[in-house]
């Protein structure tokens, strides 16, 4: 579900939705969050369960609490992508991947979240990000040498590789030619400029 989220799309934070002023609380609430799910892919929208037609206030905060479990996902999988090998990541928002509770004797516990969970134990490197400049998508990668989401981002980034090595090569050669070119040129200034300087005969 992840890898369907485009690869920059920021998830805002509905923590604070900006209402219309209508007076009813509740219409607005659902306007906005109907606004936020929208921008999710239809296997996003699903796992959020946000249904219109039947929302009321329960419901509606078990849809928040999933959109924000997704939230955090999409910053734990792009972090962990991006790495660069470091062992130690930085999250800009942990809200989500850890809960916390009470329990019956009024004592505080830390709850950690399902992605929390799943990513125990997990072999951090097979999490990437998609080498198709034009995808860069988080995907988990089956082979430890595969670089690419799918064969399809695979082919482009081959194409897209061999057309900068192509152009590189090729303005190389370009600037070697015009230098050639500007060498002779120079050469034959100078082959001109000595002839007219020999004493011509008959003279």
């Amino acid at each position: 579900m992840i890898q369907d989220l485009p690869p920059e799309q920021e998830l805002p934070d509905w923590g604070t939705p900006e209402t219309s002023g209508s007076g009813d609380p509740v219409a607005e609430m659902i306007g906005v969050w109907d606004a936020v799910v929208s921008i999710l892919p239809s296997r996003a929208q699903r796992y959020v369960r946000f249904d219109r037609g039947s929302l009321v206030p329960q419901r509606l905060v078990e849809s928040h609490e999933r959109y924000e479990l997704l939230r955090a996902a999409l910053s734990v999988f792009r972090a962990i992508a991006r790495r660069q090998g470091a062992t130690s990541i930085k999250l800009a928002d942990s809200a989500g991947l850890i809960g916390i509770r009470v329990n019956e004797k009024g004592e505080v516990g830390l709850v950690p979240s399902p992605v929390f969970e799943a990513l125990q134990g997990v072999e951090a490197d097979r999490i990437r990000e998609c080498e198709n400049v034009k995808c860069r998508r988080i995907f988990w990668a089956a082979r430890s040498d595969q670089p690419c989401c799918s064969k399809k981002c695979a082919n482009a980034r081959r194409v897209q590789r061999w057309r900068d090595k192509y152009q590189d090569v090729y303005k190389q050669n370009r600037i070697a030619k015009q230098k050639t070119h500007e060498a002779e040129r120079e050469r034959e200034r100078r082959d001109t400029s000595r002839r007219d300087k020999l004493p011509r005969k008959g003279r």
